[in-house]
């Protein structure tokens, strides 16, 4: 089966409003604007919920300075992803792959 992407903002792969992943649209947009990329178009479909891949590991601290996290959005530094456990989206840097290959 292909994955599906679902629409973003004008080719930045920032979700559109009411994309099932637009709750961490402020984070993706913030996460770009300092310089990562996105290693996708946009959210992927994948077996565990929506994926926004990175190419650069995602920067936590810039995030806890300058977003406002929604409640249910979880953090996790050590296996480089943004989980929203309302929506099951994820924002996933390079880190994530390896953390899933470890263990």
């Amino acid at each position: 089966m292909a994955d599906q992407t679902y629409e973003v903002n004008s080719g930045s792969g920032v979700p559109s409003q009411g994309s099932p992943c637009e709750r961490l649209a402020p984070i993706v947009e913030a996460l770009l604007a300092a310089g990562n990329v996105p290693n996708t178009n946009g959210f992927v479909t994948r077996p565990d919920g929506l994926v926004f891949a990175l190419v650069y590991p995602i920067d936590f601290k810039l995030v806890r300075e300058t977003c406002d996290v929604p409640r249910g959005v979880v953090l996790g530094d050590e296996s480089d992803t943004i989980l929203d456990r309302l929506t099951w989206c994820s924002i996933e840097g390079p880190g994530a792959m390896a953390a899933d290959v470890v263990g």
